[in-house]
């Protein structure tokens, strides 16, 4: 059960022998105001003192759990469980909050929180810091609004059902283009666009679909300067440009990699800028339809854009909770604004674009100084999402919410007013302003309004208006930061120098393992009151991690390169990371040569060898150094602050209490924290900081993000838990990798129980996290790389395997009948990765399988059993070559298809991708012999070129044949968007369920019980929850779980409401009936809810002990969550005794 609002605001749980201390205690925490729940106080002579326990715990906001010598003896099985509900993750309003009165060393769980001390000789301090963490921290939001009333004109559009989710108006109000939500389309209608006269509600065109399988929507509608065109973005990766007579598409933009979700003309009409949920920006030729520039800097999906300064500047938002300031032509981000604590849904600019409104999902609007990027101001009112705003002039402008209020705010005397749309909670899904005094609305059941405002707007006495509470700004700060590489092979000396760099003292450390940042805070701030950071990224130097380094190297500002002084030979090792760090993906930096450990002995390797090699690869300098004796530290310090282009760096304006926050998380990461959940992260951050002003959860989740964009930590997918040191997933990822090479027979797979299990080889340097954090570290990693498609997971009878495709070290024969190579690829980036990706997503393709893997070769089969493939060769280690080989039996448009897709997948995963046909005359056989010529005849339009054998004029080599006229077909690019949609589908869903059994697994271990994941033929069970007695002790009584991820397993029934869930395979009901334990049902939605219920005495009920097949289930689950463990492992026991 959750509340909102708590008769109790603490519960204090103690051992009745520190009664006296607990009860002086109580005293002080109701004289400061607060409402306790104490046993002396709250339970009567007669009551039954359990029910009453409960009930305090159930309605308390806050649990006190006094911790003492007494209370870690026969009273602590009963203390520690009156803790479950308040560090239940899903209560966010509930706070946990140990105290200890003496000197006790409290074991598991509850002694990894920090804690308040009270023992006698801190008991004052401790008092005063117990009533301040008690204090409920939520902000009162409300705002005395004056509600107006005001005529206006409904329309509504003849919509034959359909429901609009986008609208664009027409600049006189008479018109307006409606993007209709897709799964609400009638059957005889698939037309996702319509045009429409305003008054008449009558569809004046429609425009053809947008969408062939994707059932969703369009996102957003923008009608050109002329509004004779408009530009429609949708959820399937294109977006497209119609002209309103026509009832087909113009143009289609190709290239996003997920959900569009809004674009832009330029002021001139020539370009557009698009944005998406692949968390780029765009710039297009309108005209041509090519992708002119890609920005990326977000870190979370973006979902609006907007221009700005005479189109030289574009802004965009979205959910990082930042507004990015990019520069057009260079295609730097310029500014990052952060202050929202949730999405920014929507922003508009002023008339002459000196000042930004942003509306968000944390219910306020922000008004931005675009010159400075200083908020100005904070605007609080509308109780849900700000969606849309619009300017009247630059001192009134409109706003709309799900909440159905029209809000008037005039921003520079800080007033307010707003009126009830009476869209009846059905959320507005447009606004504009129409320069006649009237503003018109829309929602999603196409009520359209036009409201005459007028007399409000011209109001110079503001009476109408209500003086909005003063807000003051809160303080802000603007930086600058810079990512810093420090690379290099193994002992090289790298973390030292990294440790000296930030201003700490050398210490003898072991090789870095993946990779670890730290901070180097500048202590002078520039002259414009900008402060400057730095962080160092130090990479750990084995073969085995630089899969890792890939996750770490964008946004870099600068990269030292570190070798060991002592070697002589260290040039060739020097000349790979070189490579790396002159990838194509990679924006160029400078780049420093540093000699480390120069204290053992001097430099062996030759200074005109080094020379050569700085002046080749483009290094700006090279320097001796030691961190031991701190030789060379301070010019390479001075070297990296000067060398770093700090007028190229965005500079971010945040709250100060963000920038605070930010600060404290990294010192608990220095301090060697490894993972906590969000709320234990919380009360140890309030705990710990006695500065930090009062935060909310929303504003911790933000600066959580912020640091989780560039890598500082991770919000697990699961669990509520945030991973303050991201780098122990790569240590145990190399274990992965270390154990699959000792496999005798190469085959790059591992165990799935193995792995997760962690019985994997570890080096002797490595560290294992202990039991109550390593399970979640292991699911993690599963969870990462399934959902970054580097493997592939089969089920077997020895349970499931993961095969990682780019680990297979069994070499292929040369085949006896090798198939053709009709195609092949050049292209530069990172090849395991580019290549493991390819394999596991066309193996979960419906039309090919994979048949055997070897080393850096796939063989895969069509439904009709015929072989066809890829082989990739390395050229060196960021440029490959991938050849596409085929039976010749298969069907040219089998073959299309296959090349097509990879084709598509190279231009999304790699760079410089040139694509080269292998042509044969066929006359005599003979093959073209320079590949790059026949290919820059075709793109010159030739149809032929001459063959050097045959020698004659009429027996030439087709290159517009057949294959290339279905290659650029508009069927067969049709046909590979829809492979591509149907391998995301399956590993989208795939990854989800390993993102429930996380969640499962961590809600049953923070309930004090046992879960594990069942290996079973059948597939109806998937995992078991063993209950513990009370004394810790398995009970081998249990629970099974079937567990579904998805909307797509539940559907309304029409004639109650009901929520079915209808049994696929029939043999899983009486399967489920049979089960010697109950079996339970566990559902999770796409907004990450669970809910779960009993179904095998359900299903006994229904079908009268299986007499007959029922076929479905009326699920009506409650919430998964700590407290429903706990209440059934309590009815199971009682059942069993």
């Amino acid at each position: 059960m959750q509340h909102d609002f708590f008769p109790f605001d603490v519960f204090l749980s103690h051992s009745s022998k520190d009664k006296d201390v607990v009860r002086e205690i109580a005293f002080s925490l109701l004289a400061s105001g607060l409402r306790v729940w104490f046993d002396e106080w709250s339970i009567s002579p007669g009551d039954h003192i359990p029910s009453k326990i409960e009930y305090g715990l159930e309605h308390s906001r806050v649990l006190v759990l006094f911790l003492s010598a007494n209370s870690i003896g026969s009273d602590w099985a009963t203390l520690e469980s009156h803790a479950f509900r308040f560090r239940d993750p899903l209560n966010k309003q509930r706070r946990f909050i140990p105290v200890k009165l003496d000197k006790v060393v409290v074991e598991g769980s509850i002694g990894q929180f920090l804690y308040i001390d009270m023992t006698a000789e801190k008991r004052k301090d401790g008092l005063t810091k117990l009533v301040e963490t008690c204090a409920d921290s939520r902000r009162d939001l409300s705002k005395q609004h004056k509600e107006i009333k005001t005529t206006f004109e409904s329309y509504q559009l003849d919509l034959k059902g359909d429901k609009p989710r986008s609208y664009a108006f027409s600049s006189d109000g008479e018109r307006l283009i409606a993007g209709l939500d897709y799964a609400s389309l009638n059957s005889q209608n698939k037309d996702t666009i319509k045009l429409f006269d305003i008054k008449s509600g009558n569809c004046l065109r429609s425009f053809k679909s947008h969408f062939q399988t994707t059932h969703e929507g369009i996102e957003s509608i923008t009608w050109d300067s002329n509004e004779t065109n408009f530009i429609s973005t949708s959820a399937n990766k294109v977006f497209r440009l119609w002209n309103v007579d026509v009832e087909t598409h113009i143009h289609e933009f190709i290239g996003h990699q997920a959900s569009v979700w809004d674009a832009k003309w330029s002021n001139d009409d020539k370009l557009i800028a698009s944005c998406s949920f692949d968390h780029t920006v765009k710039i297009w030729n309108a005209k041509t339809g090519n992708c002119e520039k890609t920005f990326i800097g977000h870190t979370n999906l973006v979902r609006r854009v907007l221009w700005i300064k005479n189109d030289t500047q574009i802004l965009s938002c979205g959910d990082d909770n930042t507004v990015h300031m990019w520069d057009v032509v260079s295609g730097k981000c310029l500014r990052i604004l952060e202050g929202h604590s949730n999405w920014i849904l929507s922003m508009a600019t002023n008339a002459n674009q000196t000042r930004l409104l942003t509306g968000s999902c944390d219910s306020t609007m922000r008004l931005w100084d675009l010159e400075t990027g200083i908020c100005l101001k904070i605007f609080q009112g509308h109780t849900s999402n700000v969606e849309y705003i619009s300017w009247v002039n630059d001192e009134v402008v409109l706003s709309t919410s799900p909440d159905s209020t029209l809000r008037l705010w005039n921003i520079a005397s800080e007033t307010c007013l707003y009126l009830d749309l009476g869209y009846e909670n059905i959320h507005p899904r447009g606004l504009k302003w129409l320069n006649n005094g009237c503003a018109i609305t829309g929602n999603f059941s196409g009520d359209i309004k036009v409201w005459k405002l007028s007399s409000f707007i011209e109001d110079k006495t503001l009476g109408s208006f209500v003086k909005l509470k003063d807000e003051i700004p809160p303080k802000q700060i603007q930086y600058t930061n810079a990512k810093v590489l420090i690379v290099g092979d193994s002992s090289a000396g790298k973390t030292g120098l990294s440790k000296v760099l930030a201003g700490e003292k050398w210490l003898p450390s072991d090789s870095t393992v993946g990779a670890w940042a730290t901070q180097w805070k500048l202590s002078t701030p520039s002259s414009l009151d900008i402060e400057k950071e730095i962080w160092l990224w130090d990479f750990g130097g084995q073969a085995d991690q630089r899969l890792i380094h890939q996750l770490y190297m964008d946004e870099t500002a600068l990269a030292v390169l570190v070798f060991d002084g002592q070697k002589e030979d260290a040039l060739e090792t020097l000349n790979q990371w070189a490579r790396e760090l002159s990838r194509p993906t990679l924006d160029q930096f400078p780049k420093v040569l540093v000699a480390g450990r120069i204290d053992a002995g001097g430099l062996r390797m030759s200074k005109e060898k080094i020379n050569t090699f700085v002046k080749n690869r483009g290094f700006i300098k090279f320097l001796e150094t030691s961190a031991k004796s701190n030789i060379g530290c301070d010019e390479l310090r001075a070297t990296i602050l000067k060398a770093i282009h700090w007028d190229d760096l965005p500079c971010r304006t945040t709250l100060l209490m963000y920038k605070q926050l930010q600060e404290e998380i990294v010192r608990l990461k220095d301090s060697g924290k490894v993972l906590l959940r969000f709320n234990e992260l919380r009360e140890t951050l309030q705990l710990r900081a006695n500065d930090l002003e009062n935060f909310s959860d929303t504003e911790l989740d933000a600066v959580l993000s912020l640091l989780a964009g560039p890598g500082v930590v991770w919000k697990l997918k699961f669990g509520s838990w945030v991973l303050l040191k991201p780098e122990i997933i790569n240590v145990y990822a190399q274990c992965v990798i270390q154990t699959m090479r000792e496999d005798s027979y190469e085959r790059g797979c591992i165990n799935e129980k193995k792995l997760l299990d962690g019985n994997l080889s570890y080096n002797t340097s490595i560290d294992r996290l202990g039991l109550d954090e390593e399970p979640f570290i292991l699911l993690a990693m599963h969870q990462l790389l399934m959902e970054r498609n580097l493997c592939l997971r089969e089920h077997t009878d020895e349970g499931n395997v993961l095969i990682f495709p780019s680990y297979y070290r069994r070499e292929r024969a040369e085949l006896i009948e090798n198939p053709a190579t009709l195609v092949s690829y050049r292209f530069n980036g990172f090849l395991d990765d580019i290549y493991a990706t390819l394999v596991v997503r066309l193996h979960h393709t419906k039309s090919f399988k994979h048949d055997q893997l070897w080393n850096y070769a796939a063989d895969f089969k069509t439904l009709t059993n015929k072989k066809l493939g890829i082989k990739l060769t390395r050229n060196s280690e960021n440029a490959g070559e991938l050849d596409v080989f085929f039976d010749p039996n298969i069907p040219i448009e089998e073959k299309i298809i296959f090349a097509n897709y990879i084709h598509e997948h190279l231009l999304e995963h790699a760079s410089d991708v040139v694509r080269l046909r292998h042509f044969i005359c066929p006359h005599c056989g003979t093959a073209v012999g320079n590949r790059d010529i026949a290919m820059k005849k075709l793109a010159e339009g030739k149809v032929d070129i001459a063959c050097i054998n045959c020698d004659s004029s009429d027996k030439r080599i087709p290159l517009w044949d057949e294959m290339e006229k279905l290659f650029s077909s508009e069927q067969t690019k049709k046909q590979v968007r829809e492979l591509k949609e149907e391998s995301d589908i399956f590993l989208d869903n795939e990854s989800k369920e390993r993102v429930l059994v996380g969640e499962i697994i961590s809600t049953v271990s923070l309930a004090g019980q046992i879960c594990r994941e069942l290996i079973t033929s059948d597939h109806g069970i998937d995992m078991e929850i063993e209950f513990k007695s009370d004394q810790g002790e398995a009970t081998g009584k249990k629970i099974y779980l079937q567990l579904k991820s998805g909307d797509s397993y539940l559907r309304k029934r029409k004639s109650d409401d009901k929520e079915i869930f209808d049994i696929s395979k029939q043999r899983h009901e009486q399967y489920w009936m049979q089960q010697e334990f109950p079996v339970w049902l566990v559902i999770r939605n796409s907004e990450g809810n669970i809910r779960w219920m009993e179904i095998r005495d359900y299903l006994k009920k229904v079908s009268d002990n299986g007499e007959r097949n029922v076929g479905k289930i009326e699920f009506s689950g409650q919430r998964f969550d700590v407290m429903s463990v706990r209440t059934i492992r309590k009815e199971v026991l009682q059942l069993t005794h």
